[in-house]
């Protein structure tokens, strides 16, 4: 019964999706990894071992001075005191969201309404509501993401053809953000 019950929630909050989607606006840009000024990271927790890397890309592209904010979705519920949030670096949990999935924090409305130059999902699975909330809704111009037949959000999807490591996965997006709009 709980399985049917959680089916039947996440066909509801597709639904809600659909529909605040059509009145969401933005304006959309290809943009060169070597032009974007603001870069927002967001990913799910269920990759294990993630936050080194993760770190490092965002090192990475620090150094080409650009703002990088970063939102986690840890999927549990979770005491905060366990958390340390560092610079740049945001999580929500499963303590943040409503009875429908969609997540109910400050850290995700402002990540939402911030007009990044790219946003970057690095999450290598597509099972994980809350993320495509937060894709969906995002004002950044340019939407990055690893390819799903299913429907998605993102304006470039990266095919890693079943490679589902995350330092392959960012090699590709460092590679081919380079490549695209190259002016």
């Amino acid at each position: 019964m709980a399985k049917f019950n959680n089916k039947f929630k996440l066909k509801i909050a597709s639904f809600v999706l659909k529909k605040k989607l059509k009145k969401s606006v933005r304006t959309r840009q290809t943009i060169n990894l070597n032009n974007a000024k603001t870069i927002g990271i967001i990913y799910n927790d269920n990759e294990q071992k993630s936050n080194e890397i993760i770190e490092k890309f965002v090192e990475f592209l620090s150094e080409k001075n650009i703002q990088v904010y970063v939102v986690e979705f840890i999927n549990k519920k979770i005491k905060t005191d366990n958390y340390i949030k560092k610079n740049g670096f945001n999580y929500f949990s499963l303590n943040d969201l409503n009875c429908f999935y969609k997540p109910k924090s400050v850290v995700v409305d402002e990540f939402i309404n911030n007009d990044f130059d790219i946003l970057i999902d690095l999450s290598l699975n597509d099972k994980c509501f809350p993320v495509k909330y937060i894709n969906a809704l995002s004002k950044a111009k340019f939407k990055v993401g690893k390819f799903y037949e299913t429907p998605n959000y993102f304006d470039f999807m990266i095919n890693i053809d079943g490679n589902n490591n995350l330092k392959f996965f960012i090699e590709q997006i460092k590679n081919y953000l380079t490549m695209i709009n190259n002016k």
